[in-house]
């Protein structure tokens, strides 16, 4: 990915879109300034239906319907916008070629997804990237390949276009944090391993990042639905129940776990085990800093938590830390403490003013 610093697109709007499996996502901002600065964040429920199991697009027309929407509420030009796009059903894997002129890997490596069984059979490769070093044996050279279904990225082109914004690449999430870390000041963390965790409410996405580029992606079982699940199951209560419960009474992680009401107290302890047992297993090593993300990072305390588990630094990343000064104080309280539920909707914005400089 590119390392560069802040650059300006024009005076075009950047738009950011995250069509995850329970949210979608819209953020708004200005490049006009040395420093992007954030106009306006949105987000909406993901209609029910919207993907088949398969990953498809079963109704591009509620996805074009809900992005016309998040833009009204924006106020923004509909028909001068740069788009971004994070998909779910994007995969990240490696693929294994034999050594090829620089030229060739781009085809090379489009064609050995293609040939590879699912989840890569029929794919579109939207990236490839090559492995920190040479296979030591034979000189080959290993791919990290990012791919999805060609039908899903052209529904999904269809689906922007419809609500008049212009499709210049379709991302895959597990790289959308590293282009706002690209855009802050400090570039320490190019020179770190990091552990980028995307605490999702469908599932928990681990991204091992070394120097600056994601090495492996790992999906682990333990987003916001699946606790809210254990509670309702031990507690013998509604969905609904249980995720008031979860969002409004237990408070703070750090507290003393016989605070909380038995049996919930055992249903939060076995999710934790098995977001600590997913870390560890998805990092190659003590990682230099464990950055959480996502709605379900806001669960209080849980940086606390899983830092004094792991032993490894845990902390929040805060998108507004890393763009302009102006756009905290424009924002409302309300939009800014839902920062790292946006990290990967600014990120896929900044893309382009990083890529661009």
């Amino acid at each position: 990915m590119a390392r560069a610093r802040r650059g300006h697109l024009g005076g075009l709007p950047l738009v950011g879109v995250d069509v995850g499996r329970h949210s979608i996502k819209v953020s708004w901002l200005d490049p006009r300034t040395a420093a992007p600065t954030v106009v306006g964040l949105a987000r909406t429920a993901t209609p029910a239906g919207l993907f088949d199991p398969r990953g498809r697009l079963a109704a591009r027309d509620a996805l074009g319907d809900c992005l016309r929407q998040l833009l009204h509420e924006l106020g923004l030009p509909d028909a001068r916008a740069v788009s971004a796009i994070g998909a779910p059903f994007l995969a990240l894997g490696s693929v294994h070629l034999p050594a090829l002129p620089a030229s060739a890997l781009p085809a090379a490596a489009a064609a050995a997804v293609v040939g590879e069984p699912a989840p890569w059979s029929g794919a579109h490769a939207v990236d490839w990237r090559l492995a920190p070093a040479p296979n030591a044996l034979d000189g080959a050279l290993d791919l990290l390949v990012t791919a999805a279904p060609q039908q899903l990225v052209d529904d999904l082109t269809g689906a922007l276009l419809a609500a008049r914004l212009d499709p210049i690449v379709i991302e895959a999430l597990p790289h959308a944090p590293l282009f706002l870390l690209a855009s802050a000041e400090d570039e320490s963390w190019q020179q770190q391993e990091l552990l980028l965790v995307d605490c999702g409410e469908g599932h928990c996405t681990a991204r091992w990042v070394v120097a600056g580029e994601v090495q492996r992606a790992t999906v682990l079982p333990t987003g916001g639905a699946a606790l809210t699940a254990r509670l309702a199951q031990a507690a013998e209560c509604t969905t609904a129940e249980a995720l008031a419960y979860k969002e409004q009474q237990l408070g703070c992680l750090t507290e003393a776990e016989a605070a909380f009401d038995e049996p919930c107290a055992a249903a939060l302890e076995e999710w934790l085990q098995a977001l600590v047992e997913g870390l560890r297993g998805a990092a190659e090593g003590p990682p230099a800093q464990v950055l959480l993300h996502g709605g379900g990072a806001q669960l209080a305390g849980l940086p606390e938590v899983l830092a004094a588990r792991l032993g490894w630094p845990v902390e929040r990343l805060e998108p507004f830390a890393e763009v302009a000064a102006e756009s905290r104080a424009a924002l409302p309280p309300a939009v800014t403490a839902l920062g790292p539920a946006f990290v990967n909707c600014l990120g896929l914005a900044l893309r382009e003013a990083v890529v661009a400089s």
